[in-house]
Order: C-alpha cells, then sequence, then structure tokens
C-alpha cells in the first residue's frame, strides 16, 4: 500500500504538491499547532536544527531578509511621496522617514526598543495606515534638523514649517 501512494506520488508530483499545499492551507492553525508542540517537546533538537540551517544557509537567508527590508522602505516612501521633503532628493538609499514632531525616540520606545530596527518603526506606520506626523527627508537634511534645528537649503525657514508630504 505504501509503495502504491509513493509511486502515484512521484507520478503526479505537481498535483501531489498542489494537493499538499491546498491541505496545509485548509488547515493550517492545526499544522501550527502541531508544529509549536513539536518545538515545546524538542526545544534542543529544534534549536540546533535551526542554527545549522542558519549557517548552511547564511546567504540565502541575509539576501531574503535585505529584500524584505528594502520592499517594506519602499512602501513608507511610496506613501509618503518618495522624495525629500526639503531639498527634493529622491535616491531611494539617501531616504529616510522623519518624524515631524521630533518624537522619533519617543515612537521608538514605544515600540519596545531605542536603537536600530526601522523595520518595526515601518510596520508599525503600515498597521496604522500611514497616519500624518511623518514625512520622507534625505539624510543630510534629516541630519541637519535634529543637530542643528534647521536645514541649510532653507537657513532662513525653520524645516518644521515645510510642507510635509503627509
Amino acid at each position: 500500500v505504501i509503495a502504491k501512494a509513493v509511486a502515484r506520488q512521484f507520478a503526479n508530483h505537481d498535483e501531489y504538491l498542489a494537493y499538499q499545499k491546498a491541505n496545509r492551507e485548509s488547515h493550517l492553525e492545526e499544522y501550527r499547532a502541531k508544529s509549536r508542540q513539536w518545538k515545546a517537546e524538542h526545544r534542543e533538537q529544534h534549536r540546533e536544527s535551526s542554527r545549522r540551517y542558519g549557517a548552511e544557509h547564511k546567504d540565502d537567508i541575509s539576501t531574503k531578509l535585505k529584500a524584505k527590508r528594502r520592499a517594506l522602505k519602499q512602501t513608507i516612501l511610496d506613501a509618503y511621496g518618495s522624495k525629500c521633503a526639503c531639498c527634493g532628493e529622491s535616491t531611494y538609499e539617501f531616504l529616510t522617514l522623519d518624524h515631524i514632531n521630533g518624537d522619533g525616540a519617543a515612537h521608538r520606545k514605544s515600540l519596545g526598543f531605542t536603537e536600530g530596527r526601522s523595520e518595526r518603526v515601518y510596520k508599525d506606520i503600515i498597521a496604522r495606515g500611514f497616519p500624518e506626523g511623518f514625512r520622507i527627508l534625505c539624510f543630510n537634511c534629516n541630519s541637519s534638523l535634529g543637530f542643528y534645528g534647521y536645514c541649510p537649503h532653507h537657513s532662513a525657514v525653520p524645516i518644521a514649517e515645510l510642507t510635509p508630504t503627509r
């Protein structure tokens, strides 16, 4: 009986994979519960397996994570205008999200961290539906604002008075 089942799986492999995928999707919570239970019962084995997988696939994991972070940042840029509200810079690598009221540290702290991890901030903003109070600035304008309270592009006008992109 087992040999016949295996033969069917290989004879119609694409059909079998589609069946497996549909079955998993229709019973997703059950699969997740079983997975959580197995991980709890086999904690050390799971940790070792995860470490080994991470070491063996380090480059692939890094590439995928970079792509996810880039897509997340692009979503934020698209929602808030994709260019610096001060100087008009539009090069992706130079752009960053600015908290208009200067409350970025408080926002990060409310999410449970104080440094780095911009993807958490991005996910929070996306989850809240791209609220007002944010704009896109290039790193130069954002740094100048943080250090000096104005940007040299508009030294006569405090950057807070510039029209935000959202």
